[in-house]
């Protein structure tokens, strides 16, 4: 599952490969974060309990993160209480992974998606997502068709990822299951 977290439009890849945006009205406001945990609990219930999330981590430095935080710690939370193992990637490292420039723009992502998949999404929070989930598939050897440019997408990731797979293993006695990406 992969998951693009906002405050107004949060991005969901589900199990199952289908896309939803969980959109919250500003007027809602500081409810928005019940709502969203509301839902994040909802799809990841069977039969779309995943095994693994890939979340897109805060921008570092950024003035969003605040914001974004919230967000993601409510999700963590779901995650955390559900058991569902997860990692977090950050934007540039989604980007190499889907378009194998770290700089891409929401366009790029798109059309990156479109030629892949060959759906054609306008929705950027879904597309991240989708991509999101994509590279935990990858991750955990599931992809089908993959891309030249992916192994060196992700070997960042790969440190995280393993950390991840020891993590989940001893969840039972009741450690994290999740990861970050190291960011040099």
């Amino acid at each position: 599952m992969g998951i693009d977290p906002s405050l107004n439009a949060t991005g969901l890849a589900l199990a199952d490969g289908s896309t939803k945006t969980l959109k919250q009205k500003a007027s809602d406001g500081d409810y928005r974060l019940v709502n969203i945990r509301c839902d994040v609990i909802s799809a990841i219930f069977p039969p779309n309990r995943p095994h693994l999330v890939v979340m897109e981590d805060l921008p570092r430095n950024a003035m969003g993160a605040g914001i974004t935080g919230q967000v993601q710690g409510v999700i963590r939370e779901v995650l955390q209480a559900y058991k569902v193992p997860y990692l977090l990637v950050s934007a540039a490292t989604l980007k190499k992974f889907a378009t194998d420039s770290g700089r891409a723009d929401k366009k790029q992502m798109r059309e990156a998606w479109l030629l892949y998949s060959g759906i054609d999404n306008p929705r950027d929070d879904e597309v991240d997502a989708a991509w999101l989930r994509e590279l935990g598939l990858y991750l955990t050897g599931q992809v089908e068709d993959e891309l030249p440019h992916w192994d060196g997408a992700v070997k960042n990731l790969r440190p995280a990822f393993k950390k991840l797979q020891l993590g989940a293993a001893q969840w039972i006695k009741g450690g994290p299951a999740f990861a970050q990406e190291e960011v040099a």
